[in-house]
């Protein structure tokens, strides 16, 4: 179990807010280069990878920290032995910053026993910044404003307020080809179309009332996401109907993210299939 008082918000966010400084002045110069798997890498990823776990160890020297640029080995010893650690993805949808946009994000989560207890989304192009409160709740930061509490929408309250859930239905989706996951009966639903993280971070905005995910987030991807999204009364949940785990491995299965009044109505009873299929077009009874 991890030491209390737990690590300052604030220490975090500190931590959050150099890496994006750094990686923000190296857009557009920073190197790119080839892991073995396939994807891109570039010098601003491993950069910001070495400023986040230097000071997160130096924060808390007895929690190791699991990160995407780390060696293969040490994330596969942390994921095998530990239980307490931080996961940290120094910056994710690489391929947005390479391109010079604005959807990358800096994801930090703190884990306790498996479970994400803290979580930091800075999507520093934007001046957007995301994270869980010390009171418990999760907050929205608009570059130095001051920060907002977030809450995600209750399905059932639209419905006890009489509310024409289709007219006020956003779905965020990602930004590239999934519309077409919403057959023609279901267009009058509004779409939120964005990137990574940020499409979580609508529905704990209350932007959107869910998005839902396919398999191959990595669980530092995830994490922070997690930790927010339940902060702000919300919930993530598989496509089978079991509560998102974060000790089976590296990469995530299919999810949904919303209220738990929504995610009962639209997933089905726990099953073992691991990857069930999401369909909206399947329930009319919203």
């Amino acid at each position: 179990m991890i030491k209390r008082p737990l690590p300052s918000i604030q220490d975090v966010l500190m931590v959050a807010h150099a890496a994006g400084e750094l990686v923000l002045s190296m857009q557009g110069t920073a190197k790119v280069e080839r892991k073995e798997d396939g994807s891109n890498v570039t010098e601003a990823d491993i950069a910001a990878n070495a400023l986040i776990s230097k000071a997160l160890s130096q924060l808390t020297p007895n929690i190791p920290v699991l990160a995407e640029e780390n060696e293969k080995k040490i994330n596969d010893h942390i994921l095998k032995h530990v239980t307490d650690f931080w996961a940290v993805d120094p910056l994710d949808v690489t391929q947005s910053y390479i391109e010079g946009r604005d959807g990358y994000s800096i994801n930090i989560a703190l884990l306790e026993n498996h479970v994400p207890i803290l979580g930091v989304l800075l999507f520093p192009a934007k001046g957007e910044c995301y994270f869980t409160g010390e009171d418990g709740f999760a907050y929205r930061q608009f570059l130095t404003a001051t920060p907002e509490k977030i809450e995600v929408q209750s399905f059932d309250k639209l419905r006890q307020e009489g509310a024409n859930i289709r007219s006020v239905m956003s779905i965020a989706l990602r930004s590239r080809g999934n519309e077409d996951a919403i057959n023609a009966k279901q267009k009058s639903i509004n779409t939120i179309v964005t990137t990574g993280q940020h499409r979580a971070c609508m529905v704990a905005t209350g932007q959107a009332l869910m998005c839902s995910e396919q398999e191959g987030f990595r669980l530092w991807d995830t994490a922070p996401t997690y930790a927010i999204v339940r902060a702000a009364g919300g919930d993530i949940r598989q496509n089978n109907g079991h509560t998102l785990q974060f000790n089976t491995g590296l990469v995530l299965p299919d999810y949904t993210v919303a209220h738990p009044s929504l995610l009962d109505r639209i997933l089905p009873e726990e099953s073992d299939d691991t990857n069930a299929p999401f369909q909206l077009a399947a329930h009319e009874s919203l």
